[in-house]
């Protein structure tokens, strides 16, 4: 896949088994990754996952380089040193509530400050966090994606390939038109 040249994503979430589950979304198939996906999940969310379904991770999906962050001063502190370094990420993934630090819409929006074409991905549980008041803080914009937890690991693969292909593209377009 040639049109995904940077792969690199920031987990940001004060919860350990979410990086987990961001993790076993991207290893390939086996019966460990779906046994610690599980675990993962029902330790979350208080469910159990549908194991009648043989093909919960897929094999033919890139490899992408994540990154963890637990709580938003460390995230940004992981954004500003990728640029210093020229290693951009191309995607972020945010909770909004990670106590005792920053929340993750002013995480985002310091983010944008330092980077102001990295995509983003708020994950909440909370229902009084939409797309509308959060575009009230943060703009309206097409770099921001709202996903409500529980999620669904084939959602987070889906967004997570279109989000990162869709800023390859945008850097492509930006640097053959200046």
């Amino acid at each position: 896949m040639d049109q995904l040249k940077n792969r690199r994503i920031l987990i940001v979430d004060d919860t350990e088994d979410i990086h987990e589950v961001f993790k076993c979304a991207f290893e390939t198939k086996s019966k460990v990754i779906n046994e610690k996906y599980n675990k993962c999940i029902s330790n979350l969310f208080d469910q159990q996952p549908d194991e009648s379904d043989d093909c919960k991770f897929p094999t033919h999906l890139p490899e992408f380089d994540l990154d963890s962050a637990f709580q938003g001063k460390e995230a940004i502190e992981k954004v500003k040193k990728s640029i210093e370094e020229n290693m951009p990420y191309a995607l972020v993934f945010l909770d909004v509530r990670m106590p005792p630090g920053i929340d993750g819409i002013e995480t985002l929006q310091k983010m944008w400050e330092i980077d102001k074409n990295i995509e983003a991905i708020i994950c909440t549980a909370y229902s009084d966090y939409n797309l509308t008041n959060l575009s009230k803080k943060l703009g309206y914009t097409h770099q921001l994606l709202l996903l409500k937890k529980p999620f669904e690991v084939e959602e987070i693969q889906q967004i997570t390939l279109a989000q990162v292909m869709k800023w390859n593209w945008k850097m492509a377009y930006c640097k053959k038109n200046g």
